[in-house]
């Protein structure tokens, strides 16, 4: 899912202003304040546009205009996707004025991003429910509802119930602008998620045609909102439409080569499709933009392992070994990692005309090293079965190779 919306909250300097240095800078202030919703409404923003008036609005960022000066011309150098330099003037509109809660909440819609973990985002969550307090806005609202929607999965802790208020908030943002696409998508997604509660298939399958239907409507009003293509990718796989569902994360990233989660996606439709090719493209391209993705690493790790035949495996036990190395560095607290690599010495036994021993041992053990990492969480429990099926396996494997050698 994007980060940050199309179009983010702007203040008006009356809002934002009590008593600006002087009638020349609040006038111009205000003239690009308007020139930013009129770029908005038009959709006509471009690189050239972008600079040009975050400079024009740089220049203004002084005295009490400072803070909102910077916050706005962040929001302006968002729109062209320069978020580095966004997050540097975000920052120093914190700093100028350490209360303007738009700025504080995108610093931390910033570190989320580059750090997508349960501290960031408790954080991010924080600030949005001040800035959403503060001032209501849908762009913000939205953002509210999506993360609280992300820190729902775990469905533990201070996310256990926050699945309801995430619909409160992407409801509220609606109320402003009920063709608004961040908030009608994250709805979508709502729906795409309480279609995985257990209850029966009926109630399944209801929550993913609204969640379809909400998608359609995007498309209608927003046909190059990429996060929408993304999503009904996720409703086609949930239904069993694999190549409707590659059709569709392909869609999303050909509208926004940045969008990580369409990469990540499509690597992993095209794993189970068998086009390793394909995956192994796609989960480059998302370690590109983002090198610390797990997901991205251990996508590519199984794409070499896929695409390797017999007789090439060896060739690429060493790209392997240093994909699931990366995944190690990031998150050693994940299991899977020791799963894919107990398959990777599987596999290379099983290459060989007379199968090494020594490799099946050695995939015993990170089978067990994989078991005891994973412990009973339910988010492991298909990957635990697999385990000690493949346990079972290898351990029959081995007897009977040792005594296949016992007759020769």
């Amino acid at each position: 899912m994007r980060f940050l919306p199309a179009a983010v909250a702007l203040l008006s300097v009356g809002s934002l202003v009590a008593c600006a240095s002087g009638p020349g800078p609040q006038s111009r202030f205000q003239s690009a304040v308007e020139e930013i919703a009129r770029r908005d409404r038009a959709g006509d923003w471009n690189a050239d546009a972008c600079h040009r008036l975050s400079d024009e609005i740089g220049t203004l960022a002084a005295g009490e205009l400072a803070g909102p000066a910077h916050l706005h011309a962040g929001l302006v150098l968002q729109r062209c996707g320069d978020h580095e330099q966004a997050r540097a003037r975000m920052q120093a509109a914190v700093t100028a004025e350490p209360s303007l809660q738009i700025a504080r909440a995108q610093l931390a819609l910033y570190e989320y991003d580059r750090s997508p973990m349960p501290a960031s985002l408790d954080r991010a969550i924080a600030e949005l429910q001040k800035a959403v307090t503060q001032r209501p806005d849908p762009d913000l609202s939205a953002d509210l509802g999506r993360l609280l929607l992300v820190r729902n999965r775990g469905a533990q802790g201070p996310g256990a119930s926050d699945a309801s208020r995430a619909r409160e908030h992407l409801e509220q943002a609606l109320l402003f602008d009920p063709n608004h696409a961040a908030a009608l998508h994250q709805l979508a997604s709502y729906y795409v998620a309480q279609s995985r509660v257990p209850h029966d298939a009926m109630g399944s399958t209801l929550n993913l045609e609204q969640a379809r239907a909400i998608c359609l409507r995007i498309v209608q009003h927003h046909p190059s909102y990429a996060p929408v293509y993304n999503t009904l990718g996720r409703i086609d796989v949930e239904t069993g439409e694999l190549d409707a569902a590659a059709t569709s994360f392909e869609r999303a990233r050909s509208l926004d080569d940045t969008f990580v989660d369409a990469h990540l996606n499509l690597g992993s439709v095209s794993l189970t499709l068998r086009m390793a090719a394909r995956a192994e493209e796609a989960f480059r391209r998302a370690i590109v933009i983002r090198p610390s993705s797990y997901d991205a690493w251990l996508g590519l790790a199984v794409a070499l392992r896929m695409k390797a035949t017999p007789e090439q495996l060896e060739q690429e036990v060493a790209n392997i070994e240093h994909c699931l190395d990366r995944c190690a560095a990031i998150d050693a607290a994940r299991p899977e990692s020791w799963f894919n690599r107990a398959i990777l010495y599987r596999d290379r036994a099983a290459a060989r005309p007379d199968p090494d021993l020594r490799h099946l041992s050695k995939a015993l053990e990170l089978l067990s090293s994989f078991l005891a990492r994973a412990g009973q969480s339910p988010m492991h429990s298909e990957k635990v079965r697999q385990a000690h099926d493949l346990q079972r396996d290898i351990k029959q494997l081995m007897v009977f190779i040792q005594e296949s050698r016992k007759v020769r």
